[in-house]
């Protein structure tokens, strides 16, 4: 198999070819391999012929320029950091699966096993520990959302190669009996397939079902705050590696409803409220300007506004003790009137409502605390430690 170059002229900058490296999951079926540097993308594909490569090179050239083209990266901004005291980092080569961690269960699915699945539960209980500093409400949410639910907050535009869809047999007692016999192909697929009539999916966020419960109300007082923790269904493709990126994984969030300035408030000490809890936690980091993953469509218009307003920033945990990757364990974001339009959420002097989600990714931060304090409970930070090992 040939690796086959698609040359990028202009070369891309750093930002543009990480957005570019991240999209090339999405681009096409065909694409085996790949990898971006500035001056080109490396390819190769399966089955090698002209005719397909033609194809993904025309791809491979939409998604660069969709994302190129005009675009401004923004400017980067450190809202906080902890460097010291350094942790051992003695979790870089823990293999997960093959110490017992974790059993992986398909493409981005694992089972967590009882070491990490107690960690999960203690960095929850601090996030309620938070909630409970916020006056959090608490609100249960299902799995499942309405597609015209989604349809009306924009997802469907903006994230439409994250979507997991929901369906079920009709109610037809030959086509069941039909699937019962058969239900998987020769590939270990499920043999049927909806022609239509698909109209629920799985949530790819928990805080979207709090916008819905609020529809067509006013707001109390100038600040209403909530808690909530479910499952998350985001599907990315290749880039799902490891606890890193799940297709479902656990995300608890602390969501504010309000008056402008007391959400943009309410963000502000929640930053603060992560700074004081890395300084327990251990882990060194980052918190500093981030844009969503948008579909290439809608990445220039979206990305820019969300920098121009200082409308996201993420919790970055480091991976490495050199430069080497960091990990989005967490984030701080405000939607302005977003979602208070879509769901008429009004404030008590007939105002529209303003929002902000606080959302922190269980697994993540799991999988950030082994690979900096590794995989023996007595060596991780006090506040993570089982009880029985506390001091």
């Amino acid at each position: 198999m040939n690796n086959r170059n698609v040359v990028c002229q202009p070369p891309l900058n750093p930002a543009v070819q990480r957005a570019v490296e991240y999209r090339m999951h999405f681009c096409a079926p065909q694409i085996h391999n790949f990898q971006v540097h500035s001056d080109r993308v490396e390819v190769s594909i399966r089955p090698d012929t002209e005719e397909v490569w033609n194809e993904v090179e025309s791809k491979v050239q939409r998604v660069i320029s969709g994302i190129r083209d005009g675009f401004i990266p923004p400017q980067e901004k450190l809202m906080a950091e902890r460097r010291t005291p350094a942790p051992p980092w003695s979790g870089l080569d823990v293999d997960l699966e093959k110490n017992g961690l974790v059993r992986r269960s398909g493409e981005g699915r694992a089972v967590l096993g009882p070491l990490l699945a107690g960690l999960v539960e203690r960095f929850d209980r601090h996030f309620l520990d938070m909630a409970d500093f916020f006056s959090a409400k608490p609100l249960g949410t299902p799995a499942l959302i309405p597609a015209d639910l989604m349809a009306r907050i924009d997802y469907f535009k903006a994230f439409p190669h994250t979507l997991t869809f929901a369906y079920h047999l009709p109610a037809d007692v030959d086509t069941i009996q039909k699937f019962s016999s058969a239900p998987l192909t020769t590939d270990g697929c499920i043999s049927h397939h909806p022609d239509s009539g698909v109209n629920s999916l799985l949530s790819p966020a928990v805080c979207f079902h709090l916008y819905h419960y609020l529809e067509n109300q006013t707001l109390p007082g100038p600040l209403e705050s909530y808690t909530m923790r479910g499952r998350c269904f985001r599907y990315e493709s290749g880039a799902l590696t490891s606890l890193a990126r799940l297709w479902d994984f656990t995300m608890r969030e602390i969501v504010f409803v309000g008056e402008k300035d007391a959400v943009i408030e309410a963000r502000k000490k929640s930053i603060d409220w992560i700074v004081e809890l890395g300084k327990k936690l251990g882990i060194v980091y980052q918190i500093k300007t981030a844009s969503d993953p948008f579909f290439v469509g809608e990445f220039r218009q979206r990305t820019v506004f969300q920098a121009a307003f200082d409308l996201k920033y993420e919790w970055l945990a480091d991976l490495d003790p050199t430069s080497g990757p960091t990990l989005a364990v967490g984030s701080f974001n405000v939607h302005q009137t977003h979602f208070g339009k879509a769901f008429s959420i009004l404030t008590p002097s007939g105002d529209v409502a303003w929002t902000g989600c606080m959302a922190f990714g269980l697994e993540r931060l799991a999988y950030a605390l082994i690979r900096q304090y590794g995989a023996e409970p007595s060596a991780w930070p006090d506040a993570l430690k089982p009880l029985s090992l506390r001091k």
